[in-house]
């Protein structure tokens, strides 16, 4: 396990900024984000995140640094807002785990920031963040994330091939070296999990891999039984 501070920085007192390292995983809503998240957590001693399990609807419940906030105050109609207020809030976030940025080895949030411009402006606010994006492959994964999306957050359970499709799929088209893409079916399938994994451990600088596909499957398993076999073929 990497720690990417060096042991004399671990003093009280020391609040995070927007100059100092930290991991963001920006997805859409229903694109598994909280999965991928909760697997890069296991990779650091401490972040002030934390992981509850999976629900009964297949979700999983995981608490990023920011507890959420970015998605409650700062994304709002496809912009991100990023200032010291977003600064301060996550500092007070920590501090009400009786925690400051000085005792964490990393900051992870887990966001809906997943659009070209809000990615960019995460890029240019934190200048040492790296970021690692879910995003659809096609309008096939596109339509599936929107009904776990539709079906996780509004307990809305369709026929997935009766269900309206969207059809005006765009792939990303950003490109930075602080920025990995992955595709949502990349993390379903064992082969490509595997090798997503892998530039995964080298994107954030890890030391190995920790955890199996195995946790991917439980994940899969969990689902509802209306879309897991497409989860299980895409």
């Amino acid at each position: 396990m990497r720690y990417n501070k060096k042991f004399e920085n671990f003093i009280d007192g020391v609040d995070f900024t927007n100059q100092d390292s930290c991991v963001w995983i920006v997805y859409p809503a229903g694109a598994a984000g909280d999965l991928l998240a909760t697997i890069v957590n296991f990779h650091y001693g401490r972040t002030s995140c934390h992981y509850f399990g999976i629900n009964d609807l297949g979700r999983v419940i995981f608490r990023a640094s920011d507890e959420k906030i970015i998605n409650l105050k700062y994304v709002s109609n496809g912009t991100l807002m990023l200032t010291q207020d977003f600064i301060n809030d996550v500092n007070t976030e920590i501090g009400k785990k009786n925690l400051n940025y000085s005792l964490l080895d990393q900051l992870i949030f887990s966001n809906h920031a997943y659009q070209d411009q809000q990615v960019s402006n995460i890029l240019e606010f934190f200048p040492n963040a790296k970021i690692i994006r879910i995003s659809p492959k096609n309008t096939l994964e596109q339509n599936v994330i929107h009904w776990l999306s539709n079906q996780k957050n509004l307990n809305q359970i369709d026929n997935f091939y009766n269900s309206e499709p969207i059809t005006n799929f765009s792939p990303p088209t950003l490109y930075n070296p602080r920025l990995l893409e992955i595709f949502f079916s990349d993390i379903l399938n064992h082969e490509r999990f595997e090798n997503v994994y892998s530039k995964i451990i080298e994107h954030l600088d890890l030391d190995y891999k920790l955890i199996r596909f195995e946790f991917i499957e439980n994940w899969l398993n969990l689902q509802h039984d209306a879309i897991k076999p497409i989860l299980k073929t895409i």
